[in-house]
């Protein structure tokens, strides 16, 4: 599987936008750049997670799922650099 972080986030804000040019914005993408990233994470797990309409996106099945687990991870990444921010201050 070949995702990172930035797909994660593209991800999570597409979805959280209903839309695919708004997620990409966010992320400070190009609209066709976010959507080859979708689609190559959608590859990756071979499981399409939006179903694309003339007005948006909207979450399938399988992009519930993986909204989930891409909140999830992000949150625990995001404490991992809190709770390892006190020794890079010598603590």
């Amino acid at each position: 599987m070949r995702y990172d972080l930035t797909d994660l986030k593209l991800f999570v804000a597409v979805a959280d936008a209903g839309n695919l040019s708004r997620g990409a914005q966010r992320c400070h993408l190009a609209a066709s750049s976010a959507s080859h990233r979708i689609a190559r994470l959608e590859a990756a797990f071979s499981v399409a997670f939006l179903h694309r309409e003339a007005r948006g996106v909207r979450l399938t099945r399988a992009g519930e799922v993986m909204l989930d687990g891409a909140r999830q991870t992000l949150a625990r990444l995001e404490q991992m650099h809190a709770d390892l921010a006190p020794h890079a201050s010598g603590a």
